[in-house]
């Protein structure tokens, strides 16, 4: 993802536009930057670095919120077992879906109905999803 905003006014950016020395984050100009910084990128920039720079941090973001948004669209209540449990918290065996089917968990690699899981831990704002690396079906006659 190139970032072609300034972070502060959201102007286009020229090619050489000034930026960030720790994390990159892009500026049209000093004066944005200084404002940004005051406005409280110094407390995220840190994490922004880390993340591999304000590029590759944003592209994430903006990969993880699709991912949660197109999980919460399309989820079927065949997928959707009650409660909430992170990657860390599953136990193997069956569980039962709101639908009233079942899916089988288990657990070394972790897999939903022998589906790998390939994004664990999807926090989304009714629960916490599990991408996984196929698509179940749901059974004949629903």
């Amino acid at each position: 993802m190139i970032l072609t905003n300034c972070a502060a006014c959201a102007a286009p950016l020229a090619h050489n536009a000034p930026r960030c020395v720790r994390c990159h984050t892009r500026y049209c100009n000093a004066t944005c930057q200084h404002d940004h910084w005051r406005r409280g990128h110094k407390q995220i920039c840190k994490k922004i670095h880390r993340g591999g720079n304000a590029e590759q941090y944003y592209a994430d973001k903006k990969y993880k919120e699709a991912v949660a948004e197109a999980v919460e669209a399309y989820a079927y209540d065949t997928n959707v077992v009650p409660g909430t449990a992170l990657s860390t918290d599953l136990t193997e065996g069956v569980l039962p879906t709101v639908q009233g089917e079942t899916v089988e968990v288990t657990l070394d690699p972790i897999a939903i109905n022998r589906a790998g899981v390939a994004i664990p831990d999807v926090l989304a704002t009714n629960g916490v999803v599990h991408v996984i690396d196929a698509v179940l079906t749901p059974p004949e006659g629903l």
